[in-house]
């Protein structure tokens, strides 16, 4: 397994991961890991921000 910083953003720190794994277990290692990183985000305490888009409505008269 290979883990970097992949970039550093304005507002975030973009990390990457690398694993070898066989072509027909891909995406179920890849849905898993996801998985896996999120519950220890989660038991951690570690909350994902997520770009948010607020529209507010302009009153008519």
């Amino acid at each position: 397994m290979v883990r970097f910083v992949d970039e550093l953003g304005e507002n975030a720190v973009i990390m990457g991961l690398r694993v070898w794994v066989a072509t027909d277990k891909y995406w179920s290692v890849k849905w898993r890991l996801n998985q896996l990183i999120k519950e220890a985000f989660d038991a951690n305490g570690i909350e994902i921000p997520y770009n948010q888009v607020h529209v507010k409505e302009e009153s008519r008269i």
